[in-house]
């Protein structure tokens, strides 16, 4: 089955479900389709969701799951959430880069802001 076909699959899943957690988004995905004779990864799923995303789909995350985004308070939900995800990856960044100077007794100055 090929890429556009296993996306619209998705779609579909997501479109039907309303809100639903990501391993049961990919346990029904794996029962619809197989990519390439290889079962679909939780990494290949979120890719697939990623290019949805970049190809004008409205697809939010959040702890309850994936949904579509139908409104603004979903879009607010939306990127609230990101943000969240966000400062926590640059709070992460800061303090590997902290680490890496005190072990190396260097001064590297790279700081993730948010």
């Amino acid at each position: 089955m090929n890429k556009e076909t296993v996306k619209s699959f998705l779609l579909m899943i997501i479109e039907q479900e309303g809100t639903i957690k990501r391993k049961d988004l990919l346990s029904k995905l794996r029962r619809e389709v197989s990519f390439s004779d290889h079962t679909i990864s939780d990494r290949k799923m979120r890719l697939f969701i990623m290019e949805l995303i970049k190809d004008g789909h409205p697809i939010m995350s959040s702890e309850k799951g994936y949904s579509l985004i139908r409104n603004e308070n979903d879009l607010t939900s939306a990127i609230s959430y990101l943000k969240v995800k966000a400062k926590s990856i640059s709070v992460r960044a800061n303090m590997l880069i902290r680490n890496f100077n005190k072990r190396n007794n260097t001064s590297y100055q790279y700081a993730l802001e948010l």
